[in-house]
Formats: structure tokens, C-alpha cells, sequence
């Protein structure tokens, strides 16, 4: 073989050589990047897991009753002080729709204490005088918000007015 030859066949084995060293880099590469895929792949199975079973509760309880309180902007309870202005129906009426846009649950079948807390706390004047005259009877005690709507109607508005006014499950005003 002349030298050209033999500089071409050196030339050519370099430059394998060097394709093959090329080839191996790349395929530690390739290597390197599938096992960060597998992690990635793992991590984001984690993820999935503790994200389904966060939700899980919520998705099974779903046939339960929401009991979050939500928050209402713009809508604050209302206040009543028996004034010849203030009317038992309207507030009674205002009540329910407050504790509506909170979800505020006040049915016979709901927990009774937290409506009827916020009833008696939004009493005022003349209606909070009466409140702590009727508690401060031996053996007064509200148990419920239908208990508190009949005492606070039948305390202040005439039999006429009255007939009808209960929310808890009845009609708001009955026709004149």
C-alpha cells in the first residue's frame, strides 16, 4: 500500500473511531434521558395519586350536605329591634336569605344552635329587651329557629299580620 492509501485508511479509522465514540456518548445520552423520563414519569404518578385521594373525600362525601360556610359579599345579617319601622316578617324573610347565601342550613333536620344564635344576636332595643326577659325565666330555653319565629311573631305583630309569616318550611306572607 502506497502512503496516500495508508493516510486514507488512518483517516477513515479516525474518523470511526471517532463516530464510535460519538455513537457510545449518545447512547449514555439516551440512557441518562429515559431514566429522568422514569422519574418524571414516576413523580407525576405520585402527584396524580395524592391529588385523586385529597379529592376522594370530597367525591365520596358528595351525597353528604355541604357544610361550608360561603362568603357572601354585600349580604350581612339583619337586625331586628322592634321598632314600629321594623317588620317580623321582613326580617325573618332577610334571616333566611342571609343564611342561604352563607349555607347556613336552619331546617328542623339541620343543627339548630349557630341560625338561632345569629337570630337571637341580631336583636335589638325593644327585641333584645324581650329576648333577655323571656330567658331570664326559669325553664325558657330556644330549641329551634320554628320556637324563636313563633315567640318573636306572635310577641310582635297583631293576629292579622301574623297569619303566615313562618319561613321555616311554610309560606312568607299569607294574602290579605
Amino acid at each position: 500500500m502506497d502512503e496516500a492509501a495508508m493516510q486514507h485508511a488512518d483517516s477513515v479509522q479516525q474518523m470511526f473511531a471517532s463516530l464510535a465514540a460519538m455513537m457510545h456518548e449518545q447512547q449514555q445520552f439516551m440512557a441518562q434521558t429515559a431514566e429522568l423520563q422514569r422519574q418524571m414519569a414516576a413523580t407525576l404518578q405520585q402527584q396524580q395519586q395524592s391529588t385523586s385521594q385529597q379529592l376522594q373525600p370530597s367525591v365520596a362525601d358528595s351525597s353528604s350536605p355541604d357544610t361550608r360556610q360561603y362568603r357572601a359579599e354585600g349580604i350581612t345579617m339583619p337586625k331586628f329591634s322592634a321598632t314600629k319601622d321594623d317588620d317580623v316578617a321582613d326580617y325573618l324573610f332577610s334571616a333566611k336569605l342571609y343564611f342561604e347565601s352563607k349555607n347556613i342550613k336552619n331546617g328542623a333536620d339541620s343543627p339548630q344552635q349557630r341560625p338561632l344564635s345569629l337570630l337571637v344576636a341580631n336583636l335589638k332595643g325593644p327585641a333584645a329587651a324581650w329576648y333577655r326577659e323571656y330567658v331570664s325565666h326559669d325553664g325558657n330555653f330556644l330549641h329551634s329557629v320554628t320556637q324563636f319565629e313563633e315567640l318573636l311573631t306572635s310577641e310582635f305583630t297583631t293576629r292579622k299580620e301574623a297569619r303566615g309569616i313562618m319561613w321555616c318550611g311554610r309560606s312568607a306572607r299569607a294574602p290579605a
